[in-house]
């Protein structure tokens, strides 16, 4: 999610939604991924689609990184605010 090539970003942010979206630890992973990236915004804003996808009782269970990240990419545009409002909807759902 977090390479230079977009279409290799994209093949594996939609490998995650298919396969791992029930899966706490990989929710895990890519958020500890994207905090440890901040300036990689493509690798946000993919982090976050992910998330958008993953059950809400999940993202409750790792709400706090989650929010973290949240917080990091609050000033990545128009185009990731509307993705961390979704986010944000579903850890509030």
């Amino acid at each position: 999610m977090f390479a230079s090539d977009r279409s290799t970003r994209i093949a594996a942010t939609t490998r995650l939604i298919i396969a791992k979206k029930q899966d706490a630890a990989t929710v895990q992973m890519s958020v500890k991924s994207a905090l440890a990236q901040p300036d990689n915004k493509s690798g946000i804003i993919n982090t976050l689609v992910y998330l958008e996808n993953v059950d809400p009782a999940i993202l409750k269970q790792n709400r706090g990184e989650i929010e973290k990240l949240l917080a990091v990419a609050k000033d990545n545009g128009a185009q990731t605010a509307d993705h961390i409002r979704k986010v944000q909807g579903l850890l509030n759902n």
